[in-house]
């Protein structure tokens, strides 16, 4: 998918993390020390890191950082953005359900037979099956508009994919939105050996992923974002969602809203063209008054075409 935010300053600071987990060789330079960089150039072992430019409420230039999933078995280290997962909850679960499986793997080694094995298998899938479900369900994922979402109906009808809820991107802007911080910019990089099924190599810069990120972050900024950079983004506008706001506070729900809640330094008037309440597709907007002049200019000399698509019953 595309990067949901404009990737600089936040790639220059990413640069320096690499240089700074490559000289001081720990995850955890900051911290203990425990966690070597050495493990991810194993075959397979490689991850990624992010780094996320923030302001808090008083303008205060924010940085943050995240590595993807658990880092060689931690899932929180000092100075790293933490899991969305609380510890205590996470031992909860396992103290559970870890238990009950492997209580369940016990018994299927010591079957008497076959049929005996099988029915036990056939619980112990049920008992798995129980306690994804159980584990996703303590994913809270937080909002640019201070709401909070549960992981599995972003996925649905479908399971979220393993994973989901754990990568650098979401992370990041969790924590962002958790803490009333207001994100900049964003860019994440692998670090390690290389990824014969990805295609990742060591220190490039990728955007987040579609099949475990865009529907989390699509849901996170309330915005389906096609192209970005420091003047314009594009953004899916569903239907019915107004392009502006209407009259009167229940009609103040729109395109440009929500896309003024991550870009707060928007022009007032930001979207450059608009599309009626029940039509859905690319809306373009400005975000900076020098690009949104432009853009009218471009609309006015006709050198911007729109195609529109009908879908007929009958």
């Amino acid at each position: 998918m595309v990067p949901p935010l404009y990737e600089y300053p936040a790639r220059t600071y990413a640069l320096h993390l690499q240089q700074l987990l490559l000289k001081e060789g720990f995850v955890d330079y900051d911290g203990k020390r425990e966690v070597s960089v050495d493990a991810f150039f194993t075959e397979g072992s490689g991850s990624m890191f992010g780094v996320l430019v923030a302001k808090d409420q008083k303008g205060n230039e924010i940085l943050l950082k995240a590595y993807s999933g658990s880092c060689q078995g931690r899932r929180n280290l000092y100075g790293w953005v933490p899991h969305l997962i609380a510890d205590e909850d996470y031992e909860r679960y396992l103290s559970t359900h870890d238990l009950q499986i492997h209580g369940m793997d016990w018994a299927i080694e010591s079957a008497c037979n076959l049929s005996q094995k099988k029915e036990l298998e056939t619980i112990r899938a049920g008992y798995s099956t129980e306690a994804l479900e159980q584990y996703t369900n303590l994913y809270q994922i937080s909002t640019i508009q201070k709401e909070t979402l549960a992981l599995a109906p972003l996925f649905a009808p479908k399971n979220p994919p393993t994973g989901s809820g754990d990568c650098c991107a979401i992370k990041l802007l969790n924590y962002a939105f958790k803490h009333n911080l207001r994100p900049r910019s964003m860019a994440e990089f692998f670090f390690g050996a290389s990824t014969k099924t990805t295609g990742r190599h060591h220190l490039e810069f990728y955007s987040p992923c579609d099949e475990k990120c865009k529907p989390i972050l699509t849901a996170m900024l309330n915005l389906e974002i096609i192209y970005q950079d420091k003047d314009l983004v594009i953004v899916n506008k569903p239907h019915s969602l107004l392009s502006v706001p209407g009259k009167g506070p229940d009609n103040q729900d729109c395109i440009e809203t929500r896309l003024r809640l991550l870009f707060p330094d928007a022009p007032l008037q930001c979207a450059t063209h608009r599309l009626d309440m029940d039509t859905s597709g690319l809306l373009i907007l400005a975000l900076t008054k020098k690009a949104l002049s432009t853009m009218h200019h471009l609309f006015r000399q006709q050198q911007v075409q729109k195609s529109y698509v009908a879908l007929i019953e009958g």
